[in-house]
């Protein structure tokens, strides 16, 4: 498996976001974290791609790492710390999302975030991507709706967004703003169509 494709398969593991963008919905160092995802999930149900893929626990927490922006959170599926993946949230709406940070530039994968200095790092990067997914929260069910690929594509060509020409997997170069404007515009729900969810209860303690 390429790298590309292993990094996508870690990222659908956690989320199975399909809506890879270059630019985040919404900005970062305004962004506060949301405390009520804050814990250990197990998996309940899944469809799409997401069934596809071997995730049964997600744990989601918002360590405090100096020179970090406050509102980055993070998350690790199944314990495996060496794939964990960071991410910040945005409300749209009634809907809420998080952006998760894909790549800090060159031929690296996923930024690793835990220590101090390494997002000032990934700050100066040339080239960053994103993946964002829809989420809610009802009690202790959480439901990650990580979109309809096909869905996005269409709407992105609609747009005359270009995509880097990756084969398998493109992402696409999105205006600052557009995909929030895109939302507020046509609404999510023909992207967030449902077709690819993981769903998860809350473990008590």
């Amino acid at each position: 498996m390429s790298r590309a494709l292993l990094l996508f398969a870690l990222v659908a593991l956690f989320t199975s976001g399909c809506v890879p963008v270059s630019e985040p919905l919404g900005d970062i160092d305004k962004a506060e974290p949301d405390k009520a995802l804050v814990g250990k999930w197990t998996v309940t149900k899944s469809a799409g791609l997401s069934a596809q893929l071997d995730v049964t626990k997600l744990a989601l927490d918002a360590p405090a790492v100096k020179g970090n922006p406050k509102g980055l959170m993070r998350a690790v599926k199944n314990g495996e710390t060496d794939s964990e993946l960071w991410f910040f949230t945005t409300t749209l709406g009634k809907h809420t999302y998080a952006t998760v940070l894909v790549e800090s530039g060159g031929d690296s994968d996923e930024p690793k975030l835990g220590k101090e200095g390494e997002y000032a790092k990934w700050v100066k990067a040339d080239k960053k991507r994103y993946f964002v997914f829809r989420y809610a929260l009802d009690g202790d069910k959480l439901t990650l709706d990580a979109a309809n690929y096909e869905k996005f594509k269409e709407a992105a060509k609609a747009a005359n967004l270009a995509d880097d020409g990756s084969k398998h997997f493109a992402y696409y170069s999105t205006p600052a703003e557009w995909l929030a404007k895109y939302l507020d515009k046509n609404g999510s729900d023909k992207i967030y169509d449902g077709s690819n969810v993981l769903v998860m209860k809350r473990e008590k303690k």
